[in-house]
């Protein structure tokens, strides 16, 4: 809502509303025509894979937060496949990320994957703490009021994701990159900064937008 009205204010021609879709949902609304604009992420523009959109500017950071109530039992991509993990609603980056870790990690011998629940971000932290789920997986920038309320209320922990699994996301793709949660940003879960992955937003349009416009 923010950017839509400085949108407005300095680009009186172009119509900007606010909407409640995720990274990967807004590019499928800009590639059938219902906007010139969106905000997305870059590793979804990534794997949107046409050419018809392009990147205008990246915007905030988003780093990936994998809370859960117990520590893992084995590794934490494999773990991912077989917890109920919610992360995000559907159509929402951290639903593709999810996607993206369980397959590299592969799924344990024997067992299925089970399919993430999705939900929005309030619903998880509520399931979480009367344990209808076990791990929320959320793309989010530090200052998230519900991660710290998560932090403080609720008996949790941030699980780390294994180096292995965060070099094979940035080759497959570059919109992923490798950053940290800062220890004094969450004090009562680290002791030490945490490396996870990082997601820029990036603003995204069609390739045809006249170049003075855009």
């Amino acid at each position: 809502a923010y950017l839509a009205g400085i949108l407005r204010e300095r680009a009186p021609g172009i119509m900007a509303t606010s909407g409640l879709g995720g990274g990967r949902s807004n590019l499928a609304d800009l590639a059938r025509g219902r906007g010139a604009y969106a905000l997305t992420t870059a590793s979804s523009l990534h794997g949107a894979g046409t050419g018809a959109l392009r990147a205008v500017m990246n915007l905030s950071e988003l780093q990936l937060f994998i809370v859960a109530r117990t520590a893992p039992a084995q590794s934490v991509a494999r773990e991912l496949a077989t917890r109920r993990v919610s992360p995000g609603e559907q159509g929402f980056s951290a639903a593709q990320l999810l996607d993206d870790v369980r397959r590299l990690g592969g799924t344990p011998r024997g067992r299925k994957p089970r399919t993430p629940v999705y939900m929005d971000y309030p619903e998880g932290r509520r399931l979480l703490a009367a344990g209808g789920v076990d791990v929320l997986f959320w793309l989010s920038g530090l200052s998230n009021a519900l991660l710290h309320e998560i932090e403080l209320a609720t008996p949790t922990r941030l699980w780390r994701l294994e180096e292995p699994i965060i070099d094979r996301l940035i080759r497959a793709n570059p919109g992923y990159r490798r950053g940290i949660v800062p220890r004094d940003a969450f004090p009562q879960w680290l002791d030490a900064d945490l490396p996870t992955v990082v997601v820029p937003t990036v603003l995204a349009c069609h390739a045809e937008r006249p170049e003075a416009e855009v």
